[in-house]
């Protein structure tokens, strides 16, 4: 299984102090045609590979930690071959994690019919 991990350009970002004490975003972005590429098929042994060497593949990966999440929430027994094809400069765009974690999120969600609510999905995204 594949998906395009496309990236976003931000075109306006403000933060505001909340009473709480947490930072509320207001921001404008804009898809752009420019995307990571996200392979996912079951393995004998959960491994993750990448084209780039500042990149983890090992536990510390997101994509890693995000499956061991749904592994584990969701009873999943099989174990995962993904690899990483990065085409996002990453001095360009700070949130690259964040698509490739919600496209293997909807990835594993479509291949075992889970039917994950967005929240699901939102509350397994928080997590990793």
């Amino acid at each position: 299984m594949r998906k395009k991990a496309y990236a976003k350009l931000t075109l306006y970002l403000h933060a505001k102090d909340r009473k709480d004490g947490v930072l509320h975003f207001q921001n404008i972005t804009v898809p752009i045609d420019l995307f990571d590429m996200v392979y996912l098929d079951k393995h004998e042994t959960m491994h993750i590979e990448t084209d780039k060497t500042y990149l983890p593949n090992d536990k510390r990966n997101t994509v890693y930690k995000t499956l061991m999440i749904l592994k584990r929430t969701y009873k999943i027994s099989d174990n995962f071959k993904v690899r990483i094809v990065k085409n996002i400069p990453k001095t360009i765009w700070s949130g690259w994690w964040k698509c490739r974690c919600r496209n293997v999120i909807h990835m594993i969600n479509d291949m075992y019919q889970l039917q994950m609510s967005d929240q699901a999905m939102i509350d397994v995204a928080k997590h990793k």
